[in-house]
């Protein structure tokens, strides 16, 4: 229980310093919680955390997270604006695809070079993973600066969420492909084929009967609470589905509520998942979910590697982002005058990254100085996200054209 007060308290110092240096919270609470484990306070004082995160107790910390980021990526589905869901729905698969393919292409040539100079892995499945850290998108945290930057509900915010939700249930897929490629794989997953058909029925399913279901919910508090339990285990189903079919439980939470209409539930409900549900998932769930993965990344290193490779890798997944939003552009399936905050809000990499790294260290596809390249580049992306988005809000407003790149600076 003291960890977890001391892990909170610290989020909401971490969220207040960022805010006051005119970065979104959630950024601030990603810094300081990932730095509560080897990569920090767990090299410098280990002693410190294992006497507030005792290992007994990872069994609790991992369900409160699970729960904190899925009820979190659930919220931001049911505020996905659906008037915009058409014009949506075009560009996410372009969006998605260019994007993806072109950092799997990076991820290859990356790869390539690594291997040809002695790094000791094969090459495909090397260049998987470097092609989906290159290419994630950060879900969770994604959400999280759209609604502190206020732009719900716009286009370039909900195509950006619809397309990390895409990228990220892709990413999941080739890293398990990778798992497999990789020296020791242990094979296949008989339950992932049909669990992720299951995904895909259960969400097809739900968007057709969702507003008739809803419709026959008894109206006041029983209807309130009824509604809130059904919502609590359907959260659980899909999550539980998209965790078996591969594509990572915030993928399936992310389905679930794109098909539930918002404004189909009862004021109540909504009263509720917006007041204090929000606010305990954000402020105690979420700094929990970011803490495990702190605790479970490995003590990296730049041993051996200098500030080229991240710089190199830097370079690489800002670059791919805003190539891939231009192919889409070109191919006519978003407008120019998206392209700039679309290429800001899919270069948020945040936890999400950490948790793909780590699965390419634990699958000994990565060694130290590469995972701590990929994850300088999460660090930085997604403190540039916040001024970036201001600096293209600002340009708008004077009618000017917004700049093409990040910049990694509070606002002044």
């Amino acid at each position: 229980m003291t960890g977890v007060v001391a892990v909170v308290a610290l989020a909401a110092l971490a969220g207040a310093v960022a805010r006051r240096l005119r970065q979104p919270p959630v950024l601030g609470v990603m810094v300081a919680c990932l730095l509560l484990g080897p990569v920090g306070l767990g090299s410098w004082a280990p002693h410190v955390t294992a006497t507030l995160w005792p290992d007994d107790s990872a069994g609790l910390r991992d369900g409160a997270a699970r729960v904190g980021v899925a009820v979190l990526v659930v919220l931001l589905g049911l505020h996905l604006d659906t008037r915009a869901s058409a014009a949506v729905s075009r560009a996410t698969g372009v969006l998605a695809g260019t994007g993806l393919g072109v950092a799997l292409v990076l991820g290859a040539g990356l790869a390539g070079v690594l291997v040809a100079t002695g790094h000791g892995t094969p090459v495909v499945p090397l260049a998987i993973v470097c092609g989906c850290a290159l290419g994630a998108t950060a879900l969770p945290v994604l959400g999280e600066i759209v609604r502190s930057r206020g732009l719900a509900g716009r286009r370039e915010a909900d195509t950006a969420l619809a397309t990390a939700a895409v990228q990220d249930g892709l990413v999941w897929l080739l890293l398990g492909l990778a798992a497999v490629l990789a020296p020791g794989g242990d094979g296949t997953r008989p339950a992932a084929v049909p669990a992720l058909v299951g995904l895909v029925v259960a969400t097809l399913a739900l968007a057709r009967l969702a507003p008739r279901l809803l419709a026959a919910v008894p109206p006041g508090a029983a209807g309130s609470v009824l509604m809130l339990v059904l919502l609590g285990a359907a959260t659980v189903g899909f999550v539980r589905l998209g965790e078996v079919a591969g594509v990572h439980g915030v993928v399936g939470a992310f389905l679930l509520g794109a098909v539930v209409p918002l404004d189909a539930l009862p004021a109540g409900t909504r009263r509720v998942l917006d007041g204090p549900v929000r606010w305990v998932a954000t402020h105690v769930l979420l700094p929990v979910f970011f803490l495990v993965a702190g605790l479970a990344a490995a003590p990296l290193s730049l041993a051996g590697a200098g500030l080229l490779l991240p710089v190199v890798v830097l370079v690489l997944g800002v670059g791919g982002k805003l190539l891939g939003v231009r192919l889409a552009v070109r191919r006519g399936a978003v407008p120019a005058a998206d392209a700039p905050m679309l290429s800001a809000l899919l270069n948020t990499r945040g936890l999400t990254e950490v948790l793909v790294v780590q699965t390419g260290v634990e699958a000994g596809l990565l060694d130290p100085p590469l995972a701590t390249a990929f994850l300088v580049m999460a660090v930085v992306t997604t403190l540039a996200t916040g001024p970036w988005t201001a600096r293209i809000e600002r340009a708008r407003m004077r009618g000017a054209q917004p700049v093409a790149g990040p910049v990694v600076a509070t606002e002044r």
